[in-house]
């Protein structure tokens, strides 16, 4: 059995996601090939390469929740565009969409799961930023946490 749009003898699409550190990268390919028909790439806007630093604390890496969205709306068009260059591209033929991330990306939210940054009160908070793989700004409490499972439970550890 073909994909959806084979039995209608059109060209059927997927659309692939990348939140990567520095931004996101958006693929489509032909579902039926796997031929790229339109890719980009959108680095995020605020920091250093999409990477929010702080000169008085180097193990500080944030970012703002909100450069994802913008991102992602401006890295699809960008591909979606792209695509369209191919006489056998409609965007509505796109049936599938795939997204990666890092999933050890802590982001604050509140009750309603919205991010902090979000909120006016905290746009100027690290600590309401998500929080990269590489911030190492909780260092001493993760060594001290693995010094007490070493201690009470090592079995952990191996």
């Amino acid at each position: 059995m073909g994909l959806p749009a084979e039995s209608e003898g059109l060209a059927a699409f997927a659309l692939g996601l990348h939140f990567a550190t520095n931004g996101v990268h958006g693929l489509i390919v032909d579902a039926a090939t796997g031929e790229a028909v339109g890719a980009a790439e959108t680095v995020y806007p605020n920091g250093v390469d999409g990477v929010i630093l702080d000169d008085g604390d180097p193990d500080l890496a944030r970012q703002f929740p909100d450069d994802y969205r913008w991102a992602l709306a401006k890295c699809v068009k960008a591909a979606l565009k792209r695509a369209a260059r191919r006489k056998r591209f409609k965007a509505k033929r796109v049936i599938g969409i795939g997204v990666c991330a890092t999933g050890s990306t802590p982001l604050p939210v509140d009750v309603n799961c919205q991010p902090w940054a979000d909120e006016t009160i905290f746009q100027d908070e690290p600590n309401a930023y998500a929080w990269l793989w590489r911030d190492r700004t909780s260092q001493a409490e993760a060594e001290q946490i693995t010094e007490l499972v070493a201690r009470e439970h090592p079995e952990y550890l191996a």
